[in-house]
């Protein structure tokens, strides 16, 4: 898993994240992949085909975004 933070639009992070395959699938073949998810709150997709992440994945990608390891990385709310 890596997080960084989006050098173009400083409100989106970019969470990478390797998926597994189970080991029945693994028997059959699967390999790892390797998937880059953009986005922010409810608004998470895949770069650059823009297609919406799945909505199981979207909820880990906000615990992940949520963290308080990478407040760091998210951008300062302005009063």
């Amino acid at each position: 898993m890596k997080v960084s933070p989006d050098r173009l639009d400083p409100e989106c992070l970019l969470v990478t994240l390797r998926h597994s395959p189970g080991w029945w699938a693994r028997l059959f073949g699967a390999r790892e992949i390797v998937v880059t998810y953009k986005g922010h709150t409810e608004s998470w997709y895949v770069p650059p085909s823009f297609r919406p992440a799945p909505t199981d994945i979207v909820k880990f990608l906000n615990r992940i975004a949520d963290s308080h390891e990478f407040a760091h990385l998210r951008p300062q709310k302005r009063y």
